[in-house]
């Protein structure tokens, strides 16, 4: 072989080397994102992905929200497991209470915002442009309703009389419903963007990770 073609072998090699890179680095970031939600997260308490520590707190907001609906001429019983639901909402604003501590809010905060870097890397995975949306969708959802739901616990808190306080209890559990199984109340997987809930998003970030064969 002479040195010319020698020259273009190592050429086209390096070449080949050089275009994988960014292929591999892409692959490694996908899967750091998609650990991050669903299988560990270091900043979680436990050490759980983000999309299960925020299941399970919408699940603690869920009874608790249930709770607080069923005596609705008892401002006090209202006004204890409203403040439970806050809890396992946002702690920051209810410090106390039966919620793992970190919080439905920042949970899926943190899913929204890994889930984003995945979709807008340069080569994302067919997987991750296909379920993608719906895991931030479900995501962007629960983190609108677990604002809202934070303002009415608020007032919750603040109110004087049990037929004052009653509404906004059946509003709390309407939104963490939807929280939780999407606007319809359902759990559907399949519902549009300004529907779909966490359990919306556990599906389709399950779809990504059967498909990239993360485990």
């Amino acid at each position: 072989m002479t040195m010319n073609k020698v020259l273009v072998a190592v050429l086209l090699l390096a070449g080949g080397l050089l275009s994988a890179a960014p292929a591999l680095a892409d692959a490694q970031g996908t899967k750091a994102h998609m650990d991050a939600i669903m299988t560990a997260s270091s900043e979680t308490p436990s050490g759980e992905g983000l999309l299960p520590t925020a299941i399970a707190e919408a699940r603690i907001a869920a009874d608790h929200a249930s709770l607080a609906a069923q005596k609705p001429g008892d401002l006090a019983w209202m006004k204890t497991h409203s403040e439970h639901v806050l809890h396992a909402v946002d702690p920051a604003v209810s410090p106390s209470g039966p919620g793992l501590g970190y919080g439905v809010l920042k949970a899926s905060s943190g899913v929204a915002d890994h889930m984003k870097s995945a979709m807008n890397s340069l080569k994302a995975a067919p997987s991750v442009k296909m379920y993608g949306p719906p895991v931030l969708a479900g995501a962007e959802n629960a983190v609108a309703r677990a604002e809202a739901i934070v303002d009415l616990g608020l007032k919750v808190r603040a109110a004087a009389a049990p037929a004052l306080a009653y509404p906004m209890v059946e509003e709390i559990e309407r939104l963490v419903t939807a929280m939780l199984e999407g606007a319809d109340g359902d759990g559907e997987i399949s519902e549009p963007a300004g529907k779909g809930g966490l359990l919306s998003a556990l599906h389709n970030a399950e779809l990504i990770m059967a498909a990239e064969d993360f485990d």
